[in-house]
């Protein structure tokens, strides 16, 4: 994955309640992306972002999942949240860790207490959000209903970018309200269509509501709507895209995330519509020793938030988010709530359970920090990258136990036991333990 600056990454975070299909919509954005070749499930257990064997054994997520993708010369990381309330910590950190929201809701079941809890931490966190209306290829879908209620709980702030199409019941494409063209889902792609009779007096309100609230977010477009009473595509979406950043507006998208349908024009909106990463706004920090409040712009040293803390098998890691500067192997970090520095080891990638390996972490990365170290596994094949981990002790009692001159090896058959005897007696010595450094 190539590098970006921070005005072409979005940081988004899926949330909402439990069993309205968050991680596969997720799954269906990395399909789209071209990241994985099939869609999985997570009845099967075999989802990108639901690897933990208890998530798994479950069908839930319980831990928060990062997932960069590449779309249009744009990078999203999508972080997926779990949606039970017995993870609300995992939610609270996908929620820090992400710039603004998607909130997933159920055609069938509509807004419930998740989706509330989900815009109330939206607005106290003054993060930009969109409603996504998921699972519309069920029985029992109501898309008019479920947006009669959202609009009853959230206000008419709430208004629908896209219009679902369903003929004998079955959700086959939707209506792009904003562009005044529809698409059909036709098994293999979706296809441009003529938008149908039934639907196009209800779209032709919703474009001039639109219309009028991408207006209202910017004051040069309310003049020009007062003079002529139209605006152009480009200027609907400049001010849809003011108004959601701004949290005046509330666009709401339909898709089937299962049929991979509307998952592609959903990432469009995404990047036409949330904000960036450059636009990103730093919580509030204070100056440790004097407990005056310090404010964190784009320009000075390195400034992060460490978001989680977690132990793997191979040791223990940090998932951060940099607002500031960048982290490199020269960077000294001080922890403010230790009073300590503190320094970095291995700088990763995360892509749900992979993480690749990166030189520096900017405001454009989704990076974990490791305090890592040297896996036995991974010592025979000891490269020059790998002997700046290593003291000098450990890699000549590497080459001792790996390099030893084939004149002291016992040849001994393994089919007899005194040829067994011989080659114990006859063992070279080997190290007993492999010294691991204190540090990386």
């Amino acid at each position: 994955m190539k590098e970006y600056t921070a005005k072409n990454i979005r940081n988004i975070g899926v949330f909402g309640h439990g069993g309205e299909g968050k991680t596969t919509l997720t799954e269906a954005m990395l399909f789209n992306a071209g990241l994985i070749d099939r869609l999985g499930k997570v009845e099967n257990g075999s989802t990108t972002t639901d690897f933990d064997p208890e998530e798994v054994a479950r069908g839930i997520s319980i831990n928060v999942a990062l997932a960069p993708l590449e779309w249009k010369d744009t990078k999203i990381n999508v972080i997926d949240a779990p949606g039970f309330f017995d993870f609300y910590g995992e939610v609270a950190a996908a929620m820090a860790l992400s710039d603004s929201a998607l909130i997933v809701v159920g055609a069938v079941s509509g807004p419930v207490v998740g989706t509330e809890k989900a815009m109330a931490m939206c607005e106290q966190a003054n993060k930009a959000r969109m409603i996504v209306i998921n699972q519309l290829d069920r029985d029992n879908a109501n898309f008019k209903k479920v947006m009669g209620e959202i609009n009853e709980k959230f206000g008419i702030s709430v208004v629908p970018i896209q219009l679902p199409i369903i003929e004998g019941g079955t959700f086959k494409g939707y209506v792009d309200i904003v562009n005044m063209t529809a698409k059909l889902f036709d098994g293999k792609g979706e296809k441009d269509i003529e938008i149908p009779a039934e639907l196009k007096d209800e779209a032709e309100a919703l474009s001039e509501k639109l219309t009028e609230a991408a207006a209202e977010a910017d004051d040069e477009l309310m003049e020009k709507y007062l003079e002529t009473f139209e605006l152009t595509r480009e200027e609907m979406l400049k001010g849809l895209s003011t108004g959601v950043q701004s949290g005046g507006i509330t666009p709401v998208a339909c898709v089937s995330a299962a049929q991979n349908i509307g998952v592609a024009t959903l990432l469009d909106n995404i990047v036409h519509y949330l904000p960036s990463a450059d636009l990103a706004q730093a919580p509030k920090a204070k100056n440790v020793k004097t407990g005056e409040e310090v404010v964190v712009n784009q320009e000075g040293k390195f400034a992060a938030q460490v978001i989680k803390t977690t132990f793997d098998q191979f040791g223990k890691y940090s998932i951060l988010k940099v607002y500031r500067g960048t982290l490199d192997v020269g960077v000294s970090l001080y922890n403010t709530n230790a009073e300590k520095a503190e320094k970095s080891t291995r700088r990763l990638c995360c892509a749900a359970k992979r993480a690749s390996r990166s030189k520096s972490c900017t405001r454009a990365t989704s990076a974990r920090c490791r305090n890592c170290s040297i896996p036995r596994r991974a010592i025979r094949s000891a490269t020059r990258a790998t002997r700046s981990y290593l003291t000098r002790s450990t890699f000549l009692s590497l080459r001792f136990r790996w390099r030893l001159p084939p004149k002291n090896r016992a040849r001994t058959t393994r089919s007899s036991p005194a040829s067994t005897a011989s080659r114990k007696r006859t063992r070279p010595f080997r190290s007993k333990r492999i010294p691991r450094p204190a540090t990386c």
